[in-house]
């Protein structure tokens, strides 16, 4: 199975969902920033690169975990992606990350994202992403539950 964590821009809220999922951060406790900036696409990826999908590893299940950076396409992104998946054989869960982004991400992510203001965005963005943490963990954890012993959705 192939698990796409998508978020507006692909460098943030995705990123954390993918790195909790992977284990590359932890469940159990909030990150500090360091932690959070050391993740390897962690407000990386660019604009030219929206649409693409960024491999982050595979879990323990055997599960492929991805991110895409989708801009506003929100409301078709899912539809288009369970379609081809369907089309293809392939299974997948699509994971919208921005359902547990709160306002100073938004605000910290366009300053340091789009405006290139990153030495005020960039603390609000970590902030931001320090307190949403909970909700992201909670989220991952909640599509870790939903496997069963084969692997697929239950």
């Amino acid at each position: 199975m192939k698990i796409i964590y998508h978020c507006y821009g692909g460098a943030h809220s995705s990123v954390i969902m993918a790195a909790i999922h992977l284990g590359h951060l932890p469940m159990e406790r909030i990150p500090d920033n360091k932690e959070i900036m050391e993740m390897p696409l962690y407000e990386k990826q660019e604009k030219e690169e929206h649409g693409s999908f960024f491999y982050c590893g595979q879990d323990e299940f055997g599960n492929e975990v991805y991110v895409l950076g989708r801009r506003s396409l929100n409301l078709v992104v899912e539809p288009v992606l369970n379609y081809l998946a369907a089309k293809f054989g392939e299974m997948i869960k699509v994971v919208n990350a921005v359902n547990h982004v709160n306002f100073p991400m938004k605000l910290g992510g366009f300053l340091s994202r789009r405006l290139k203001l990153v030495f005020i965005g960039r603390p609000l963005v970590l902030w931001g992403t320090r307190k949403a943490y909970v909700k992201f963990t909670a989220e991952v954890k909640k599509i870790k539950g939903s496997f069963d012993a084969n692997n697929t959705l239950s």
